[in-house]
């Protein structure tokens, strides 16, 4: 037994001096162990620190596309020519260090619609930056960081910066503060500026009391959650392509939401329906106002359905750009309005208000006497209409941008059409052959080329 142990005691030492050989076996003496290989890290963009003056001759030597352009010593009056410069250097992407400058203003409208700004980095003495003065400013990427200095943000100052993700405030500023990369004021009682490439959802702090009109203008956010404290919301939402859901928490006493949509606490008016909101509409039977632009670009809606209570003036403007809109429904009991085929009518069916923009044939009820100016406003799906004899006239504007309409029948001998009844997107007025002013058109069907502005009348 004794001898076994010893044995194994043998085979067991072995073992282990075998295991720790294993990691050299393949190597003979004086062989180095195979290189590890580091991915290759792509060179720094060209950096220029040299004079303004100089600044054009070298982007144009420069064949890099993305360069970093230092200027310590400009002042205010050098701004205008920096500012022509970079924004003539169409081939690069520019990032614009200031650091060490003295300028304190950026002028209004200074860098508007500038592809080539890739960067910017804002010297510590700037007071004021203008209204749209990096506006549409679309390859300014990552993060703009704002100095202790700055007092004053004039409206859009980075609107429509697709790339931008970040507005952050340094913590001394006395007039803004930031949070998760979203401009606030002071004491963050009111939102200053959401940036346009912050996406997903955010849930706004406890403390925000209002929403300022240009907060949120053309955001990629997906859906926004308002707490108890906000009591002011302007026209906050205006170009949020990709807002999905508008949420009130239950304790605020001014707003509420339901199914994603925004209305007054109450819920008698409906102030704001996300763009991205899709299919059909039932508005709730306690509305009674329906805000200008509830309804402004949404392009996913189908159907709209009024409830009886609203009964304020509705215009041509209130379903603007909601291009996939086939009809307008309302609740028989409303005093105000009705609807057939989808069409927006007043109660009596004799003067015809609104039609969707989605629709693509429109025949008109035969109870109708006046077709309001923009009533067909940019139907650009419609292809055919039918005017019955009851129509007497068509107004200016009344088809404004129906680009494709390329059918109308004209059941009546005494409708009389307007010049500028029919305008193409350029403002041609299209109704050679068809109008006539101060006559009646010749009943029959006309028929034209999609676009043209020539009407022939069909035998």
């Amino acid at each position: 037994m004794k001898l076994a142990k010893k044995f194994l005691g043998i085979a067991v030492i072995i073992a282990v001096i075998g295991f720790l050989a294993l990691p050299l076996m393949g190597c003979t003496e004086g062989d180095d162990p195979p290189p590890t290989t580091q991915p290759s890290l792509p060179p720094p963009p060209p950096t220029y620190t040299g004079e303004i003056d100089d600044l054009a001759e070298w982007l144009d030597s420069q064949t890099a596309e993305t360069v970093i352009v230092l200027i310590a010593d400009a002042t205010d009056s050098d701004f205008s020519s920096i500012v022509t410069i970079i924004t003539n250097a169409t081939d690069k992407k520019i990032k614009l260090d200031l650091t060490g400058s003295t300028i304190t203003t950026i002028p209004e409208n200074a860098f508007k619609d500038c592809t080539t700004l890739a960067g910017i980095t804002l010297p510590d003495g700037v007071i004021d930056i203008g209204a749209l003065a990096f506006y549409n400013c679309t390859n300014l990427t990552g993060s703009v960081n704002i100095p202790n200095t700055v007092t004053s943000f004039g409206d859009f100052a980075f609107g429509m910066c697709t790339n931008l993700t970040a507005i952050n405030v340094d913590a001394d500023n006395q007039y803004f503060s930031s949070q998760d990369g979203i401009l606030y004021n002071k004491d963050k009682t009111s939102i200053v500026k959401i940036p346009k490439g912050k996406t997903g959802a955010i849930t706004i702090p406890d403390s925000v009391t209002s929403i300022g009109g240009s907060a949120f203008a053309g955001n990629s956010l997906t859906s926004v959650t308002i707490p108890a404290s906000v009591t002011i919301i302007d026209d906050a939402f205006v170009g949020c392509t990709n807002l999905t859901a508008i949420n009130v928490d239950a304790a605020n006493q001014y707003y509420s939401s339901q199914d994603g949509i925004l209305y007054n606490k109450a819920k008698t008016s409906i102030v704001k329906v996300p763009q991205v909101k899709t299919g059909a509409i039932t508005i709730p039977n306690s509305v009674t106002v329906i805000s200008s632009n509830a309804f402004a670009d949404c392009t996913n809606l189908t159907s709209v359905t009024i409830p009886s209570g609203v009964t304020h003036q509705i215009t041509h403007n209130y379903f603007q750009i909601c291009t996939n809109l086939t009809a307008i429904n309302v609740d028989a009991d409303n005093q105000n309005y009705s609807s057939q085929d989808g069409i927006l009518y007043n109660k009596a069916k004799d003067q015809l208000l609104i039609v969707p923009q989605g629709i693509t044939e429109a025949t008109i009820s035969n109870t109708t006497t006046r077709i309001n100016g923009f009533a067909f406003s940019d139907c650009t799906k419609l292809t055919g209409i039918t005017i019955p004899d009851s129509v007497s006239r068509i107004p200016d504007y009344a088809f404004n941008g129906c680009i494709n309409l390329t059918r109308i029948t004209i059941l009546g001998s005494t409708t009389i059409i307007y010049y500028n009844a029919f305008t193409d997107l350029t403002g041609r007025y299209a109704t050679y052959g068809l109008a006539k002013q101060s006559e009646a058109t010749e009943m029959g069907t006309y028929t034209r080329e999609v676009g043209g502005i020539n009407w022939t009348k069909q035998p």
